[in-house]
Order: structure tokens, then sequence, then C-alpha cells
């Protein structure tokens, strides 16, 4: 053992930080938070195109799905139906 206790606390994890999935929770959470009647049907189809064109950072749909899922952009509770 090295450093003791200082050797196992977390550390941010190397490589490059996650640009397309921040920048996909802040269109989202900007488009979900108009109240429900009046907000569009958003399918993940829908919602990749408008990220892509707000943003200009192109995120697939499956990846999509699973930043909304993980970082609170949903529901947390139930099925998602955007």
């Amino acid at each position: 053992m090295r450093n003791g206790v200082a050797g196992i606390e977390r550390h941010p994890a190397p490589g490059a930080s996650p640009v397309k999935a921040e920048a996909a929770l802040l269109v989202a959470r900007e488009l979900f938070a108009s109240p429900v009647e009046n907000r569009v049907n958003w399918t993940l189809p829908r919602l990749s195109e408008e990220i892509e064109q707000r943003t200009g950072h192109r995120i697939s749909r499956s990846r999509l799905s699973v930043v909304l899922r993980k970082k609170g952009a949903l529901p947390a509770s139930g099925p998602a139906t955007l």
C-alpha cells in the first residue's frame, strides 16, 4: 500500500469530458420544462434531431436514451414517454 486511504479515494475517470451528453441534457431539460399540456410529444429521433440543430452535436438515439435515464432528465418512476 503506497498511499493508504488516499490511494482508494475516488478519482475522476480519465478521458474526454462528456460534451455530447452535457449538451443533450441542457437541451432536453429546456424542452421538458414547459407545461405538459403545451409540450410537443418528443420521441427519441425527434429529440436527437433537435439537439443536433441547437448544439451541432449529433447523439445516437440509444446513447440519448441512456443519458436521459441515468442523468435525471426523465421522471424517475414508470416508463418514459417522450
